[in-house]
């Protein structure tokens, strides 16, 4: 069973209060404490603030944690799982801040399902919100981006398909003037199926008079 720091060794006689002798004990207990000597049950009441590396070996374990927890760097590089810390059987109460690589992988996080891979930054967003806290923090709300365009208009044909190869029918179509104002038209568009939209003007267009666009 782990020890515990004493203020009362033996009352009237071994306290760390006024009018009392200091002795070495009364210090060696918290440098045994701190250093891994001896085990300790250490119990710390506001805001803890840590720089540098901490929390890096197996034996780290915090029960319980009330208030704030502060890191920086790459303090908590290996910490925050259930074989380093806040385990099972412990628990955090208030908030816990971490900047720079204190959380670089799955195997750092709070559990594996808080991040996949590598840390997500601008060049390697989060692949969807379900990744994030919430969907600002990914690069989109999830799912794939794809876009395509294609000049239309001969001066014969009034119908024209355009194979995308989305393999979906959830798309934007936009039909505009290839002209400098680029304005907005209006013909009959058809999703023939998923990878082929058909766009029908009342009267053939002219040569490249028309530009479509298709986002997934």
């Amino acid at each position: 069973m782990a020890l515990v720091l004493k203020q009362i060794f033996a009352t009237g006689s071994d306290e760390i209060a006024q009018n009392y002798t200091i002795e070495s004990w009364h210090v060696s207990q918290s440098v045994d404490a701190f250093t891994g000597q001896e085990a300790y049950d250490v119990t710390i009441s506001g805001s803890l603030n840590l720089a540098g590396s901490t929390l890096t070996g197996s034996t780290a374990n915090i029960t319980s944690i009330t208030g704030s927890l502060l890191g920086t760097s790459s303090w908590a590089t290996n910490a925050l799982t259930v074989s380093y810390a806040l385990g099972a059987s412990g628990s955090l109460t208030g908030s816990l801040f971490g900047t720079s690589s204190w959380a670089e992988s799955a195997s750092q996080a709070l559990t594996a399902s808080y991040v996949t891979g590598s840390i997500f930054t601008s060049t390697n967003p989060a692949l969807s919100a379900s990744y994030a806290l919430t969907a600002s923090y990914a690069a989109n709300a999830g799912g794939t981006f794809n876009s395509t365009s294609s000049v239309i208009g001969n001066g014969l044909s009034s119908s024209f398909n355009i194979n995308h190869g989305f393999n979906t029918r959830n798309l934007h179509i936009t039909v505009y003037e290839s002209s400098s104002n680029g304005e907005t038209v209006y013909p009959d568009i058809r999703r023939i199926n998923e990878n082929t939209a058909s766009i029908i003007f009342a009267n053939p267009p002219t040569s490249n008079q028309y530009i479509v666009y298709i986002s997934q």
